[in-house]
């Protein structure tokens, strides 16, 4: 019962959503519309009204970017701004909040000094407008931040990478950064970790006892020029343990991500030789041991993995770019689904916008969606101006469970599209108020006898149950978080299991 009630909670974000969208969208800033205007997105998540949220860098490279989107890929609001004193802003990363916000994190970047702040800004998610913005740095320092997770008491870590330059603003040595805040962006502690070489963080998780693994890249240890890192700390930042990952090549980490069992996979890319990268991904158990560990090739030169997630059929997808073509250099993005019990390839897809081979197109993030299919955030390099590039872009791709980007397979996504149908086609129930400050009742039953009722959150932890549901007692209180939760009612005539939302907002 358990594994359908998870199937069913990944999928019924909205149970008034009629059909699955897929799509393949550019998005240009036309205010320049100037040649090399360099734009790119590297972070994407699904947001929970059904919508996306893409984070970058716009502006030729000079402003940072975010922009929400539907569940058709159509703009809603646009975020820019700039922090720096002439320099580069860049985000690389979103989350939603509990309490429906999102935060966006990167660097801002002073011109004059040649360093760079970590920034994390909180935006609302009705207008895109501001909440609050905090930079974290150290004068002679540059930071960024790569990847940010939301703790149980409503705050914040992130994890990147500090850089330490010398009077003449050259880099000498980096150190992976863990931060913590609280829910006004106030820093409440910091930790570095690292030796005489260069080392960053890329990637974060949080294990269930709230310790945190970090993922990154590191030549201060290891077997090559540079290995994969993995940072085991507690939850006060302190180190556990640390373990590398490579070979005698130049090695990287990429993307981490938690499986339902545990376990993590690890995914990234080798670089062989100047011309040639393959991309790697590692399965490990919750103390780093590895389960298994494979590499795969490229069809011509060059394929790296920059994203990785688990879909609840319990299968491996992995987002990343591979190379085309030597003579013409082409670049396409790519989405591999991996047996979760050996690495093997299940299937692999290939994505452009642009049929012209000159044209690049890169994968850089990725996230599962509540409808069992898969979103993807890059850049397309737009090469189809005559010898010239005509500029960088946005690229957003949203498929199904089985990497289909023009029409949703239901033969291929049977667990995610029959569960749902089945479900929409129920009498359902009402839920009130919604959004909730903690007190809500249920109306719409069809009948007298008792039912079973279980609150569970966004993660399919069990939050709230009992037994006694029925037309006379109906109301009930959460003594939880703000955030999104599933109120799943069973029983009744036809045994039923019912799914609704439910929001809390104190």
């Amino acid at each position: 019962m358990y594994k359908f009630l998870l199937i069913v909670l990944l999928i019924t974000l909205n149970l008034n959503v009629q059909s699955q969208h897929v799509f393949n969208k550019q998005y240009y800033d036309t205010t320049l519309n100037s040649q090399n205007n360099f734009q790119r997105c590297n972070g994407v998540m699904q947001t929970s009204d059904r919508g996306y949220l893409v984070c970058g860098v716009g502006f030729n490279a000079k402003k940072m970017s975010a922009i929400k989107l539907n569940e058709h890929g159509d703009t809603l609001w646009s975020f820019i701004a700039d922090y720096g004193f002439n320099g580069s802003d860049y985000l690389y990363t979103a989350i939603e909040a509990r309490d429906g916000s999102f935060l966006v994190g990167g660097m801002s970047a002073d011109a004059t000094s040649q360093l760079s702040s970590a920034i994390l800004v909180k935006l609302d998610r009705i207008t895109g407008d501001t909440i609050w913005t905090s930079k974290f740095n150290l004068i002679s320092c540059g930071d960024k931040c790569f990847s940010i997770k939301e703790t149980q008491d409503n705050g914040f870590v992130f994890c990147g990478i500090r850089n330490y330059v010398n009077n003449l603003s050259q880099l000498m040595d980096s150190d992976v950064r863990l931060v913590k805040i609280d829910s006004f962006g106030v820093q409440q502690w910091e930790q570095t970790f690292g030796n005489v070489g260069f080392e960053w963080g890329q990637s974060l998780e949080i294990a269930a006892d709230g310790s945190f693994m970090i993922f990154g890249t590191t030549d201060s240890y290891g077997e090559g020029s540079y290995d994969a890192y993995l940072i085991k700390t507690d939850s006060l930042g302190n180190m556990l343990w640390q373990k590398t990952y490579g070979s005698q090549y130049g090695d990287y980490g990429s993307s981490i991500t938690k499986l339902q069992n545990g376990d993590y996979i690890l995914a990234g890319g080798s670089s062989v030789n100047a011309d040639t990268t393959v991309a790697v991904a590692i399965r490990i158990n919750a103390e780093g041991t590895e389960i298994w560990n494979k590499r795969y090739t490229p069809l011509v030169r060059s394929v790296e993995f920059t994203g990785v997630k688990q879909l609840a059929t319990g299968e491996i997808i992995v987002c990343g770019d591979e190379q085309g073509d030597t003579l013409n250099n082409s670049y396409y993005g790519i989405l591999k689904s991996l047996d979760v019990d050996n690495g093997n390839v299940n299937w692999e897809r290939q994505y452009q916008l642009f049929e012209d081979d000159s044209t690049q197109h890169y994968f850089y993030s990725m996230d599962t969606c509540s409808d069992g299919g898969l979103v993807m955030g890059g850049m397309i390099l737009d090469r189809r101006g005559i010898n010239s590039v005509v500029g960088n872009s946005y690229w957003v791709v949203k498929t199904d469970c089985a990497g289909n980007e023009y029409a949703w397979d239901n033969d291929a996504c049977p667990k995610f599209v029959e569960l749902e149908e089945e479900i929409q086609n129920e009498t359902g129930f009402n839920l009130y108020p919604n959004p909730s400050k903690g007190n809500f009742s249920i109306s719409g039953m069809e009948t007298n006898e008792k039912l079973k009722l279980e609150v569970r959150d966004v993660q399919g932890k069990l939050v709230f149950e009992t037994d006694n549901l029925s037309q006379e007692t109906n109301s009930f209180e959460l003594e939880v978080e703000n955030g999104v939760y599933f109120v799943t009612v069973e029983g009744g005539l036809k045994n039923r299991k019912m799914v609704e939302k439910i929001v809390l907002m104190r």
